[in-house]
C-alpha cells in the first residue's frame, strides 16, 4: 500500500453522517437562498465533497459548521451557474411566434420537394450540393474536408445546379404533390 495515499474512506462512517445531517445541510441550502428546483443537486454535491474530504475534517471539530461552510460554497457555485444560465436564456434570440397555418404548410411542402430533389442526387453531386448550397461552405474547403480535388467540386456543384434547375422547372409545369413530380 502506497504511504502517501490518504486513508480508506469509512463507508459506515460516511453513511451515519450523511443520515444524521442531511436534513441540516438541506436548511442551510434553503436558507442561502438556493432556489427550490436546485436544493437536491446542492445536498447531492455538498456530500460528494464531503465524502472526499472526510479525512481532512480535524478530530474533535464540529461537523456542522464544517458542513455549511462547505455548503455555502456549493451554494455560489450554483446561483453563478444559476445567473450564467439566466444571462445566456437572456441573450439568446426570442423564439419565432406562430406561423399562419399556410406558412407552415408552405414550409413543410417545400421541404418534402427538396428531400425529393436531394434524394435523387447520385452521392457524390449529394454532398457538394449540400456542403456548398445548403450549409454555406466554400467549394475549396469542401473539397478539402472531402480530399477531393477542388475542381471536381466545381464541376459536381455546377452539374447538382443545373438538375436543380431543371427539377424547379418541372416543378412550374406540372403538378404540386411530391408523388406526381417526375424525376
Amino acid at each position: 500500500m502506497d504511504p502517501a495515499a490518504p486513508p480508506p474512506l469509512d463507508e459506515r462512517a460516511f453513511a451515519a453522517l450523511y443520515r444524521a445531517q442531511v436534513d441540516f445541510v438541506w436548511r442551510v441550502a434553503r436558507a442561502l437562498g438556493v432556489p427550490d428546483a436546485w436544493i437536491d443537486d446542492v445536498v447531492h454535491d455538498v456530500f460528494f465533497v464531503v465524502r472526499r474530504r472526510l479525512e481532512t475534517l480535524e478530530p474533535g471539530r464540529a461537523v456542522r459548521p464544517w458542513l455549511a461552510g462547505i455548503t455555502r460554497n456549493v451554494a455560489l457555485h450554483a446561483h453563478r451557474k444559476i445567473a450564467r444560465d439566466r444571462r445566456r436564456a437572456e441573450a439568446a434570440p426570442a423564439p419565432a411566434g406562430p406561423r399562419v397555418p399556410q406558412e407552415q404548410l408552405e414550409l413543410d411542402e417545400a421541404a418534402v420537394l427538396m428531400q425529393t430533389f436531394i434524394d435523387g442526387l447520385s452521392e457524390d453531386k449529394r454532398a457538394v450540393f449540400l456542403l456548398c448550397e445548403v450549409e454555406g461552405i466554400a467549394v475549396v474547403d469542401a473539397a478539402q474536408a472531402l480530399d477531393v480535388n477542388p475542381n471536381t467540386m466545381y464541376a459536381r456543384l455546377r452539374a447538382a445546379r443545373v438538375e436543380f434547375d431543371r427539377f424547379v422547372q418541372r416543378l412550374e409545369r406540372g403538378p404540386r404533390k411530391v408523388a406526381d413530380v417526375p424525376r
